[in-house]
């Protein structure tokens, strides 16, 4: 019995402080490879409070392997957006300007039922109400009202931290030419001292510097 207790209390301990290490948020926000961890991380540490015969080495071990592996992962997501595209996913916009993106619904595999709930949690009725539906990389949809921020556009992102989102360039009607223009007027050199320039629509860009690490 005080066995089955301190090995509890050694790997609430551990959890606790793995978690903590890797700095991630509740467990609502957490996204696909950031909830793998989690779950694994739980399973390591029950093993051996249910099998009292388990070396305690036998759930450390790999319980400290996924917080370095996490960390080293998380490392390499904030310096390439394609390894973070390939491990969270990109956004969907599921509703633009009260119009329904059915296509986009069936490859997120998203039902109309749970896109019409979230518009009646944000205090709609209809989709026409909505300027923006989308689903995030977390799995969770965000919700903007047409009263909110009237004709706004979506924001197309352009460069984020240091690299040109190619596929966006001729969705905002400008080419490699014309970028360097855009980011000569905004003091910038080249992609590499950006960390995130989108176009906002009506001409309006939004422009942040790249800080040194």
């Amino acid at each position: 019995m005080i066995t089955v207790f301190l090995r509890t209390v050694i790997f609430y301990l551990l959890t606790v402080v793995s978690l903590r290490i890797m700095g991630k948020r509740q467990l609502g926000e957490l996204e696909t490879p950031e909830l793998v961890v989690t779950i694994l991380i739980s399973d390591f540490a029950t093993m051996p409070v249910h099998d009292t015969d388990m070396p305690i080495l036998y759930a450390v071990i790999p319980i400290v392997t996924l917080v370095l592996f996490e960390i080293f992962s998380s490392e390499i997501a904030l310096r390439s957006v394609k390894y973070r595209s390939f491990l969270a996913g990109n956004y969907s916009v599921i509703i633009d300007d009260g119009v329904l993106d059915q296509a986009q619904m069936r490859r997120a595999q998203v039902t109309i039922d749970e896109v019409m709930e979230q518009i009646r949690q944000k205090g709609a009725l209809t989709v026409g109400d909505v300027r923006f539906c989308v689903l995030e990389t977390s799995g969770k949809m965000s919700v903007i009202l047409k009263d909110e921020v009237g004709s706004a556009a979506f924001p197309i992102p352009l460069v984020v931290d240091g690299r040109v989102i190619g596929r966006n360039l001729k969705k905002a009607g400008l080419d490699r030419p014309k970028l360097r223009a855009l980011l000569a007027d905004n003091g910038a050199g080249g992609p590499r001292e950006v960390f995130w320039l989108s176009d906002d629509g009506d001409g309006k860009y939004t422009f942040i510097r790249r800080q040194a690490r």
